[in-house]
């Protein structure tokens, strides 16, 4: 099955990054950075319409093969970035068309390897979200997944 509990992150990149509506799919790092620079002035302006992936751990279900393997859940979230204007604030209905279009995306997402073996024991399935975050201008519209490996 999966030898890297990571292995799917670029997996679910190249996943998202070709929903209508997402200029860009970028990693936690980019999101760190971004949240990081708030405080000092904003040295680092969000992308808008991007998707910032993060991996937000994995938990152990059970074992499996004589206790050689786990069966673990992974689970991970993607913030959608909208441009919000104080006295105007957003496009709700596209908005919430764009976030759809990635909840469709993900939900029963099951990605096999090239020579066709299942990277996944089940599909993607959406999960509760953090609240959307509404910071200098931008709001992060959260949704989260989950999926089950064995490793």
């Amino acid at each position: 099955m999966n030898k890297n509990i990571l292995g799917l992150y670029p997996v679910l990149i190249d996943h998202l990054a070709v929903i209508d509506g997402v200029k860009a799919v970028l990693d936690a790092a980019k999101l760190s950075e971004l949240l990081n620079s708030g405080s000092k002035g904003r040295i680092t302006a969000p992308v808008e319409k991007a998707i910032y992936l993060v991996f937000d751990g994995a938990s152990p279900v059970s074992t499996a093969n004589n206790k050689n393997q786990h069966k673990m859940t992974v689970g991970f979230t993607a913030y959608f970035v909208e441009r919000y204007y104080p006295n105007t604030g957003l496009n709700l209905t596209r908005t919430g068309e764009i976030l759809t279009r990635i909840m469709q995306a993900i939900s029963g997402f099951d990605p096999q390897s090239d020579d066709g073996d299942y990277k996944v024991v089940t599909p993607f399935a959406l999960r509760a979200a953090p609240a959307v975050e509404y910071n200098d201008g931008f709001a992060l519209f959260p949704v989260s997944f989950e999926c089950n490996v064995v490793v």
